[in-house]
């Protein structure tokens, strides 16, 4: 099982809601709560025929803000040489997920990134139970 942040409180303010946020001098309220859930992805990256494509990228970002400034929030894979890949772990939540026949230049979550292909991946739905596993993904 695989652990994520669920809030980082200080008062009434998550932090990760915030990108940039200033603490008093203590920080004897901070409150870090983890909790335990998710999965990864695993498949096959292939073509519009159906072959594996070693040569390309699998890639993630989360659809919250504050899941894709986090570590493992967003980023890329390469598949093995017979197309197969694995990703790190997701943290529940909605995820856009895209298959590229060549790793993009830009780094995913980043505002080219963003600006390129938003909106043009496959939704996934990450749960607490960990039901998301195998599926094959499109490279475009």
């Amino acid at each position: 099982d695989g652990w994520y942040v669920a809030s980082v409180r200080w008062g009434v303010d998550d932090l990760l809601e915030h990108p940039v946020m200033p603490l008093a001098s203590s920080v004897q309220s901070l409150e870090i709560a983890m909790e335990r859930g998710g999965s990864s992805l695993e498949g096959t990256l292939v073509d519009a025929a159906g072959n594996s494509v070693a040569t390309g990228a699998i890639c993630a970002a989360a659809e919250s803000p504050a899941r894709r400034r986090q570590p493992g929030g967003a980023f890329c894979v390469r598949p093995e040489e017979n197309g197969k890949y694995h990703t790190p772990w997701l943290s529940p939540g909605i995820w856009q997920v895209w298959g590229f026949a060549r790793k993009p230049y830009e780094k995913p979550a980043s505002e080219e990134f963003e600006s390129r292909f938003r909106g043009q991946g496959v939704k996934l739905e990450v749960t607490k139970d960990g039901s998301l596993s195998n599926r094959r993904m499109l490279a475009r």
